[in-house]
């Protein structure tokens, strides 16, 4: 029976795609591709969402709240700022207002990293 002998193999469904995936997480390239116009970029900087909103389904799509440590978001923006033509950078995720609340320990409320060491109010 020639057909018993042919095996085909299916492509990988999305489960297996997403299952092998990298998330900007573990990426967090730089220097890394622009994809909008020279002036300005995003940065992620969470995936998922902590709250469990009866009408949303964003946790059980990306999973819970995974902010990106502090470093790298100033690592990224510092990269991406060093571009000539920069002028913009759009913090990005599906909820930005509970940033850092998975981190340990919490980032500050304000991040000043400037490169301004001079502290004095003068």
């Amino acid at each position: 029976d020639d057909d018993a002998a042919t095996t085909t193999q299916s492509p990988p469904g999305i489960k297996d795609v997403a299952a092998n995936a990298k998330s900007y997480l573990e990426n967090g390239d730089v220097p890394r591709a622009i994809v909008t116009p020279q002036h300005y970029a995003y940065i992620k900087i969470a995936e998922g969402c902590r709250k469990r909103c009866s009408f949303c389904v964003i946790p059980k799509i990306k999973g819970p709240l995974q902010s990106k440590p502090i470093q790298q978001v100033v690592k990224e923006c510092k990269a991406l700022l060093e571009r000539d033509k920069m002028k913009e950078l759009i913090l990005i995720a599906q909820d930005l207002g509970d940033y850092g609340k998975d981190l340990t320990p919490a980032p500050p409320a304000a991040i000043d990293d400037t490169g301004d060491d001079d502290d004095d109010d003068d």
